[in-house]
């Protein structure tokens, strides 16, 4: 920290009158957000009355008040107000440190502890005049990739699918992390309506979605919102999805020293456990959200399979020391979008008899990487058209950059014995449910699932179902309608897609054997996860509290606000004032001078270099035009904004 003057250390003598103007007007108005949550509300109405010079001596009262407790949720809240940034555990520890050394008599010697300590934390923030808005005693579902995306792949679908139906009944708090991840902000706009109502936001074409984001950019109460960040006491933060890199590390201090719970849906481990699957980004990201995991308080696996993987990563951590969450299954649901889609799946397409000069589709739902297993699918459909079978295949999803390349160059080996193979990327849900509506029978032999969407959508459908005879996809087929195999044998997914195109006796008897299952529906899901994820989490902040209440009680006023025993040293208001004044300054001036090198023309030509790079593999990924549409998103924010 640059101090304000030579004789920094000590407080200044004499009585010099530091205005706070506007150096210090956005610390001041956030810790008087914070003071009352930290014992500092006793005494009149105003307790600022009468100080000299408020933010200083409030800011040396909110850190000797923290030194005093040195209680990790108070040092957490206090990391937030002073620096409008969550912290990671390191920074947490690290400030708490700080403070743990200062001598709690020193008020002057307090306060500048802990600004040193902020310091590195503050120069991550994504405004240092941001302001803040405490919620307390509420769900808050982080709903950051789904809120901020139009991707509705399986997590963002339990999500939108889930958090629809608890927003009538329950009292809920929608948010996301902002650009940096250094904090979490409420959702607005339209990204309200990507979780709360999907279907109606699906049907927009690419045009009515750029305009309504371009609307949201515009308006001015839209970019209010996003920029004040959204602080948590008391309360439950629902994670649905995996979190981003760089929201792992404050999510996992979040959940371990705030003194919020922090509840997980558990979709799968497949990073870690079949990494040899994975991208390296992929798995890196993963290990990261293990932390939060670590630190959370209850995880609901989508399967008893994927339970059961969480439950091994719960007995690992204890070997830390560490409790880890309790582990609860609460399976998925299994059904199509609507009752009605299922109902019309069950007739011929356009309500006709089926085209008899049609050749049988053969459907391959899911994303175009290694361990959905699509390389042996393709291997048995070049054998059965040599052999002389005769159908179509078609491939729906997306996927990662090397694993579309290796799916497209072995589309093009069979493709040139004369079988019809369709690859659609970026597919509608309507051109999705057609294809099931269409479809002879589902292959899915994924190597390893947490659970498996398309299964459940191909049976709720009445589709029959070639799946694999381990871990959550057996679960599913336990009720019929499905040819297990061992997914690493060639031979007999083979003789199973063989089977389901030749003997039709069979087929109609899975095929009525899906028909007359009865399933598990989202209503039941999202009733299920409120009830075993989300209230025994809200129990568990009950009973924190109340013995929180216990422990204060017998330490009654051992912080309270008082003006004439905020500082119990020589310090004068000025120099506390100045303290804070110069520690601000300094770092307006440090974040200024780096946004103007991130925004010389030397570093927007390096970026357009990795913006070029993120377009081709995008592009490979997810098509040309929606990957056209994140590209220019990502030129607005970083090219043109800076």
């Amino acid at each position: 920290m640059v101090h304000p003057d030579p004789e920094a250390g000590r407080p200044p003598s004499g009585g010099r009158s530091v205005p706070v103007g506007t150096q210090t007007a956005a610390v001041d108005a956030r810790l008087r957000q914070i003071a009352p949550h930290l014992g500092l509300s006793s005494g009149p109405a105003d307790p600022l009355a009468g100080w000299t010079h408020p933010a200083g001596e409030l800011a040396a009262a909110v850190a000797r008040a923290v030194r005093i407790s040195l209680n990790d949720a108070d040092v957490w809240l206090a990391i937030v107000g002073f620096t409008a940034t969550f912290p990671t555990l390191d920074e947490h520890a690290s400030v708490r440190r700080a403070l743990a050394l200062a001598d709690p008599g020193d008020a002057f010697g307090v306060l500048t502890a802990l600004l040193d300590a902020l310091a590195p934390i503050i120069r991550r923030t994504l405004l240092p005049e941001a302001e803040i808005e405490i919620v307390t005693d509420t769900v808050i579902v982080d709903a950051n990739f789904s809120g901020r995306s139009d991707h509705n792949t399986g997590v963002q679908r339990v999500l939108r699918e889930t958090v629809s139906r608890w927003y009538p009944r329950r009292e809920l708090t929608l948010a996301c992390w902002n650009e940096r991840g250094t904090g979490m902000r409420h959702l607005v706009g339209h990204e309200i309506d990507r979780v709360l109502d999907w279907a109606t936001h699906s049907s927009l074409s690419a045009g009515e979605r750029a305009a309504l984001h371009a609307a949201s950019e515009a308006s001015a109460e839209h970019r209010a919102a996003r920029s004040v960040i959204l602080v948590p006491l008391g309360s439950v933060i629902v994670e649905i999805e995996v979190s981003q890199l760089e929201t792992a590390a404050p999510l996992a201090a979040l959940a371990a020293v705030s003194g919020n719970r922090v509840a997980v849906v558990g979709h799968d481990a497949i990073p870690i456990v079949s990494a040899q699957s994975q991208p390296t980004g992929e798995i890196e990201r993963f290990a990261r959200f293990l932390t939060v995991v670590k630190h959370s308080s209850r995880v609901a696996g989508v399967s008893a399979s994927a339970a059961t993987e969480y439950s091994g990563f719960v007995d690992a951590v204890r070997a830390q020391g560490v409790e880890g969450p309790s582990v609860v299954a609460v399976p998925l649901a299994m059904n199509p979008p609507t009752a009605a889609a299922r109902a019309v799946a069950l007739e011929p397409a356009d309500g006709s008899a089926a085209d008899p000069t049609e050749l049988p589709l053969v459907l391959v739902v899911g994303s175009q990487e290694p361990r959905k297993n699509h390389s042996p699918i393709v291997f048995a459909a070049g054998r059965l058209w040599a052999e002389g079978i005769r159908f179509r295949i078609r491939f729906i999803g997306g996927g990662s950059g090397p694993g579309i390349a290796k799916l497209d160059r072995e589309v093009r080996a069979v493709g040139q014995l004369g079988l019809g193979v369709e690859v659609l990327r970026d597919a509608s849900d309507t051109v999705l449910l057609d294809s099931y509506r269409e479809a002879r029978f589902t292959v899915f032999p994924s190597l390893h699932e947490g659970f498996g969407l398309p299964v459940a959508e191909s049976l709720a459908l009445g589709v029959p179902v070639i799946t694999s005879n381990h871990g959550s996809l057996a679960e599913m087929a336990e009720g019929g309608g499905c040819l297990t195999v061992d997914p690493r044998d060639d031979e007999a997914i083979e003789n199973a897609m063989r089977t389901l195109l030749v003997e039709q006796e069979l087929y109609e008897r899975l095929r009525q054997q899906a028909v007359s299952r009865t399933f598990r529906t989202w209503n039941e899901y999202a009733a299920e996860l409120w009830r075993l994820l989300v209230e025994p989490v809200q129990q568990q902040l009950t009973a924190a509290a109340a013995a929180l209440d216990d422990a204060v009680a017998l330490d009654a006023g051992a912080t309270a606000w008082q003006p004439e025993t905020a500082n119990t040293s020589e310090a004068s208001p000025a120099a506390l004032q100045l303290a804070l004044a110069g520690w601000f300054h300094a770092v307006r001036a440090e974040l200024a001078a780096e946004k103007a090198r991130q925004n010389s023309p030397a570093a927007k030509v390096r970026k357009v270099g990795a913006l070029a790079k993120f377009f081709v593999a995008r592009s490979r990924e997810m098509g040309v035009a929606p990957a056209t549409r994140a590209a220019v998103k990502i030129v607005r924010r970083r090219l043109i904004r800076g």
